[in-house]
């Protein structure tokens, strides 16, 4: 028998054959299957024969094949079968007669991953309707106190306390029995679609216990299990707590499950730590990272524990030899975070509703007090701001105090509390334009003393005059020479003689 296109016997082209023709990605076709096709089609369909082929092709002249055939029979004997099987099979067979070089199976015993795991890490394996995951439990008693917190004292706080803490004011009807603690493990920082949580970590009360299941991913294929076994521990949730969750992991979570054709919408209340823990301490602290807020705030510190930047090399490292002593640090790293989440939700809860109890930082106090200027809760404010004031304070930022007290009290309508306030604040800021425009305010629209309105603004001009010429100080200066203008039409004939005002005359 005659391969065609190769000129020798069968046999014979075998034997002078680098590898044996059994061992080929594609079976061996008899010579009545084979028909001749032009080698075009065998470049074509096999890219890695290109550059073989064309060591043999001078100028495109398929005349000199021949020879070159006779010459090099093993090298144009792949030609041949691979040219008849490019036209004569379907896309998926070539592939799967790559797959025994392509995926070479190892044939060593197997361990099972659940056998592993347990080792290190308490838990079995969960079943869901999509598959299987690894599933690590842990439960604290309700009285432990992480830092110096109890993990219990979270129900001492009203739900509408929390609702000033997360701005969503759909948690004052939260069941705070219900409420999920929830932090994610991912295989990077960055997000997107080709960040993964391979470790979704879930707290909650049961009674008296805080109970911890934390879903793992053994290998990629385990997603859609993890998400769904996720999607039924939500069902049950009143709301959500986490610490950057809105930004990153509730995000990441609804992009997997979009990626999975999963449908899940989470439309819980959510209460982000992260958000709050800024609003409080970010005038002391430069960051708000959950470590720092453990030192700085709850009194805890990590002694042995995986850096965050370190856990998606180390999942991988996992991934690769299988050894589950490597990412029992992960779970006991999300173990913590969770705890931490219950100990500064309570800590947030108690701060907000017992400012001046729970804080000492005069720093600490203006950021609860501008915190409570944004829910216009104005009582707490001045609360806030009155206490920090008490407490020593530098010079511009003392006067930013007395600023935002001001605006309090004019909400809250103590005006004459206001007018001290401001008065205050020019004794300590002459500059400060915004007291001398408040207080004729004050004058002119509460007291209607108009000619006293007039003073203030007369004070006002004769600052901005002996201070340097600049395009705000302009602005401010127009706005004065407008409001004395109309100050002056509102006076009376009585009150036109009692002041002398034909000696001020100010150019525009």
């Amino acid at each position: 028998m005659r391969l065609p296109h190769s000129g020798l016997p069968a046999q014979e082209t075998a034997k002078n054959f680098p590898i044996p023709l059994h061992s080929l990605p594609w079976p061996v076709p008899n010579q009545s299957e084979m028909p001749i096709f032009p080698y075009s089609s065998c470049i074509c369909s096999f890219p890695r024969f290109r550059q073989k082929y064309n060591k043999f092709k001078l100028g495109n002249q398929e005349k000199r094949m021949d020879k070159n055939r006779m010459e090099n029979p093993k090298i144009f004997l792949y030609f041949d079968i691979a040219s008849y099987w490019g036209h004569c099979m379907e896309i998926k067979d070539k592939l799967r007669g790559f797959e025994p070089f392509l995926f070479r199976r190892d044939t060593s015993p197997k361990i099972s991953k659940e056998d592993r795991l347990s080792e290190f890490i308490p838990g079995e394996e969960m079943r869901t309707p999509s598959g299987a995951c690894y599933l690590a439990h842990t439960e604290f008693p309700g009285n432990h106190i992480h830092g110096s917190v109890e993990l219990c004292s979270v129900f001492g706080i009203h739900p509408e306390v929390y609702g000033w803490t997360s701005k969503d004011p759909r948690f004052s009807t939260v069941d705070l029995n219900h409420l999920v603690f929830i932090d994610t493990e991912t295989t990077g920082l960055a997000g997107g679609t080709g960040t993964v949580p391979f470790l979704v970590g879930m707290g909650w009360f049961e009674g008296n216990v805080f109970r911890i299941e934390q879903f793992f991913m053994r290998d990629y294929h385990e997603e859609r299990p993890l998400l769904s076994a996720v999607k039924d521990r939500l069902a049950n949730a009143s709301a959500l707590v986490s610490f950057n969750g809105k930004a990153f992991d509730l995000y990441l979570l609804r992009t997997r499950f979009i990626l999975s054709r999963m449908p899940f919408e989470i439309t819980l209340p959510h209460l982000d730590l992260l958000f709050t823990a800024r609003r409080i301490w970010k005038y002391r602290l430069n960051e708000c990272t959950l470590c720092r807020l453990e030192q700085e705030i709850l009194g805890f510190s990590r002694e042995t524990d995986v850096p965050s930047t370190l856990i998606p090399s180390l999942y991988f490292d996992y991934l690769r030899s299988r050894n589950a002593q490597i990412i029992a640090p992960i779970f006991q790293h999300n173990v913590l975070d969770i705890l931490s989440l219950v100990s500064l939700t309570s800590f947030c809860g108690q701060a907000y509703a017992f400012p001046k109890q729970c804080l000492t930082h005069p720093l600490d106090l203006i950021g609860i007090g501008q915190s409570f200027l944004a829910l216009s809760r104005y009582r707490e404010a001045v609360e806030c701001f009155q206490k920090a004031l008490s407490l020593e304070l530098p010079k511009d930022i003392r006067k930013a105090v007395l600023i935002r007290l001001g605006f309090a009290l004019k909400h809250l309508g103590e005006w004459e509390n206001m007018l001290r306030v401001w008065e205050h604040v020019i004794q300590e800021a002459p500059d400060c334009y915004l007291a001398y425009e408040e207080i004729a305010k004050y004058h002119e629209h509460r007291s209607r003393n108009i000619p006293k309105a007039i003073e203030v603004v007369e004070q006002a001009l004769s600052q901005l005059e002996r201070g340097p010429s600049s395009w705000t100080q302009n602005v401010m200066r127009n706005q004065f020479l407008y409001r004395m203008e109309r100050l002056k039409r509102k006076l009376s004939p009585r009150q036109w003689e009692s002041i002398d005002l034909f000696h001020q005359e100010y150019e525009r």
